[in-house]
């Protein structure tokens, strides 16, 4: 399984706008891209104009979907002049905890 966790700081006049994209984003990701298992949007606490996604991706195959996609083209495009900062992460996971 491969997680990716995208922190992003966004100005604060496009939180709003930024929402209503993830939702978008997140709509075409349940329908077309069945090996994105996880699609989890976090708020920090200590920073609203913080957010947090989580995703997880059964295997390469999905994450290379994912990657590829009109949407997440789309989600770059939208979204690529409202943040400050922007952190992505990639890990394998190793171990859980149910």
């Amino acid at each position: 399984m491969h997680i990716i966790n995208v922190a992003v700081t966004l100005k604060s006049q496009h939180v709003q706008d930024f929402l209503k994209e993830i939702e978008r984003h997140r709509g075409e990701i349940a329908r077309h891209e069945p090996g994105c298992l996880v699609f989890d949007l976090c708020q920090d606490k200590s920073d609203p104009n913080t957010f947090i996604l989580y995703e997880v991706y059964a295997d390469d195959a999905a994450l290379d979907r994912h990657r590829n996609s009109a949407s997440l083209k789309q989600y770059f495009e939208t979204t690529k002049d409202w943040a400050v900062s922007r952190t992505v992460r990639n890990a394998v996971r190793k171990a859980t905890l149910r």
